[in-house]
């Protein structure tokens, strides 16, 4: 005899159900850990972004005031090269 039919079909009904619920619960969390690890990707990208562009704008500013000098002040420079 199957052990399902031997323990009755309301227990066979409450196991398929708590399973149903463990699989449910199991699949939340996987969505909440997919999730959370999306939202601090988003969040390092983005810090890599502000950085990267504060880093180019500190690099320009400095080229500019690089070149600011040589074009200004100090022809030489260039005239030796």
């Amino acid at each position: 005899m199957c052990a399902a039919t031997a323990v009755g079909p309301a227990t066979t009904t409450a196991a398929r159900t708590a399973a149903a619920a463990a699989a449910a619960a199991t699949a939340t969390t996987a969505t909440t850990a997919t999730t959370a690890t999306a939202a601090a990707a988003a969040a390092t990208a983005t810090t890599a972004a502000a950085a990267a562009a504060a880093t180019t704008t500190a690099a320009a500013a400095t080229t500019a005031r690089i070149g600011g000098v040589d074009r200004d002040t100090d022809h030489s420079t260039r005239d030796e090269q």
